[in-house]
């Protein structure tokens, strides 16, 4: 009887042992439990038993890292115009591993070659007889690029060929690209100056071309997403089924047009700056439904500042005129309904756009940018100070509530023109155009390279162009080139700033609304708040502050006097890749030396969104990395440069008719 009862309890006793085994928990709580591991607990819990591996290899739980991925501003790596929604399981687990191993390698070392037994890298033509303008990746099958004479040719990297090229017969320049992965298609703008190069005022006019690049709809299907990196960027597509070219629109402006922004393309919205001479200040140009022959065209009054650096972005139902000046950021808000108010027609009597009115923004938001304290770095052979630290000094402005007041009273201060477009038409505007210095709003004490004597030597405003899922918060990052020249010994030195932000700052109390609106219907309420949880990471600083020398091209087209040269520099989301004149120094992160008087190859990756500190402090540096080059890639012969980090590949271009896809992990 004793024995019986020891064995019953000894049976029960296991059979609870059992139920509180992790293998034996019902799916729901294992899912629950998935939320708090990472990618590297799933990896260890695979090997544990089969019930754990099945579990840990299902959709639900590698979509759960997908998104944590994509949160971070990580895409994941995808063939051809790939939705994430079609991948199957096995591909999406392929996708999820590649794209954290690329996180994690790149974030604590530097990038290596993809593997030491496979060739790690890919050459393919250039178009014959031209010199490269612009370059890009379009999607991992294919690349977009513009020539000097003006062509726009998309070349299947695969097979090494063109499928397509669009020949206007005359001189067009790229100003502006973006990838629609629904619609299988490639928008771009392309852009002509039709009055005198020297005429820098109201009285300048440009034409534009709006173009859509259309795949065949089964473009996809030629790829299954497996296989090697370098396997992705050379699977060939169908030759029967090529891309086609089309003439979407066209129309003029007047005046130095800054920059233009497909804001939505399935929407037919199209947005324009332009710079209004007159008051000095930012003009917005905007095409409500490209396919109607209307226009608006109003003076947003936002003063026109030398050192700022300015992005257009759509959110909702509201274009936002997104401004960075050394401090602190602003964004402006106009309701699409309130634009529509001053909607003009084109005609062919007048298709020069003329301005409606002096409009202001509904709304504007403020946010101060957050600095890091940097080391004191003394360069011996500048004898000057790269960067201070700082830790009891005042800032000029105190709140959010005196930013916005400067910023108003801001409009009555006659100030210099705004950042310098890097591209062609608007190239050659003089510097300075008034000699009032910049305002007090624009200097901070706290910032360790404040303008002057740092200048925003280029600006790379960067959205999230990959597929991603439902719930993802919209995140933006800006990367800023700074150079610092010294007019006596006519040195220059580089830093890298960059940060992250959303549309709306997650500020609510920083809303200046315009009292002036004519009708409560134009009045905006506040924005739904973004998520709370990225508010740590958005507007603070970090830098690559080491002095270091950016190669530069020249752009210069036939007897244009007017320097056209731009710094050899491509950036993405939390990284940045450029070409540099190198001294004779031992790189930390590879452990090579890289001799005198030589060119190499730069990288650098800045902590991503969510990245968490041991110490609680906010990093302030990033580690430069050297990054190895094939024995026949000349840097000296580079026109190009570019990255994408979905396929861990940098993409050169060289003037002897060559674009090499190098392979990182």
């Amino acid at each position: 009887m004793l024995a019986s009862s020891t064995t019953k309890g000894i049976s029960k006793d296991k059979s609870q042992a059992e139920m509180q085994n992790l293998q034996n928990l019902p799916y729901d709580l294992l899912l629950n439990i998935a939320q708090y591991v990472d990618l590297r607990d799933v990896h260890a819990l695979q090997l544990t038993c089969s019930a754990l591996r099945d579990f840990t290899t299902t959709r639900s739980v590698f979509r759960k890292f997908a998104f944590a991925l994509l949160r971070r501003c990580r895409p994941l790596p995808l063939a051809g115009f790939q939705s994430l929604s079609n991948l199957s399981t096995e591909q999406l687990m392929k996708s999820v591993n590649k794209a954290a191993q690329f996180e994690h390698a790149w974030r604590v070392r530097a990038p290596r070659p993809i593997s030491t037994k496979k060739i790690w890298y890919k050459v393919v033509s250039a178009p014959p007889n031209e010199e490269i303008d612009w370059l890009s990746p379009i999607t991992s099958s294919y690349t977009l690029c513009a020539t000097k004479s003006g062509k726009v040719i998309c070349w299947d990297i695969g097979s090494d060929r063109c499928i397509a090229q669009w020949n206007p017969g005359e001189k067009w320049e790229l100003w502006k690209c973006r990838v629609e992965f629904e619609e299988k298609a490639v928008y771009f703008t392309m852009a002509k100056l039709l009055s005198d190069p020297q005429i820098l005022n109201d009285e300048r006019v440009m034409e534009f071309i709006l173009m859509r690049l259309s795949f065949p709809e089964d473009e996809s299907a030629h790829n299954n997403g497996k296989g090697h990196p370098i396997e992705l960027f050379s699977t060939a597509s169908d030759p029967t089924a090529s891309p086609i070219f089309s003439e979407v629109a066209t129309f003029m402006t007047t005046g130095v047009v800054m920059n233009v922004f497909l804001l939505d393309p399935p929407a037919r919205l199209l947005s324009a700056f332009i710079w209004v001479s007159g008051p000095n200040t930012i003009g917005l140009y905007t095409l409500l439904d490209w396919e109607t022959q209307e226009y608006v065209y109003i003076d947003t009054g936002i003063e026109c500042l030398q050192y700022s650096n300015w992005s257009c972005i759509l959110h909702e139902d509201q274009i936002v005129i997104h401004s960075e000046e050394t401090d602190a950021a602003y964004q402006h808000f106009y309701p699409i309904s309130l634009l529509r108010r001053y909607k003009k027609k084109i005609s062919a009597h007048s298709p020069v756009p003329a301005l409606s009115a002096r409009v202001s923004p509904a709304r504007t938001q403020a946010k101060r940018f957050a600095y890091p304290l940097i080391p004191l770095f003394v360069d011996p052979d500048l004898e000057s100070t790269t960067s201070t630290a700082i830790n009891n000094s005042p800032s000029v402005l105190n709140d959010t509530e005196e930013l916005l007041s400067d910023l108003g009273a801001s409009e009555s201060t006659e100030s210099t023109v705004a950042s310098v477009p890097t591209l062609a038409a608007a190239s050659a505007l003089p510097l300075p155009f008034a000699t009032n210095p910049i305002p007090t709003m624009s200097i901070n004490s706290a910032n360790p390279f404040p303008t002057p004597p740092w200048l925003p030597e280029s600006a790379h405003f960067v959205r999230q162009w990959w597929p991603t899922l439902p719930g993802v918060p919209r995140v933006s990052c800006t990367v800023i080139l700074l150079a610092d020249h010294d007019p006596e010994t006519h040195l220059t030195r580089f830093a890298f700033a960059q940060h992250y932000f959303t549309v709306p700052f997650n500020a609510p109390d920083n809303d200046r609304h315009n009292a002036s609106c004519a009708s409560e219907e134009h009045k905006i309420a506040a924005s739904p708040s973004v998520d709370p949880s990225l508010d740590g990471d958005m507007m603070k600083m970090w830098y690559v502050s080491t002095p270091f020398d950016v190669v530069y091209v020249n752009d210069n087209i036939d007897d244009d006097a007017q320097d056209r040269s731009r710094p050899l520099v491509a950036v993405d989301f939390g990284h940045a890749v450029w070409v540099e004149q190198c001294d004779n120094e031992m790189d930390i992160g590879t452990g090579t030396t890289v001799s005198s008087d030589t060119k190499c190859l730069r990288f650098v990756t800045f902590p991503s969104i969510g990245e968490e500190d041991p110490a609680d402090q906010q990093p302030a540096e990033s580690t430069i990395r050297t990054l190895e080059l094939p024995d026949e890639l000349d840097l000296d012969t580079v026109e190009t440069i570019n990255i994408d980090q979905s396929q861990g590949a940098v993409i050169l271009s060289s003037t002897e008719g060559q674009v090499f896809f190098l392979f990182y992990t």
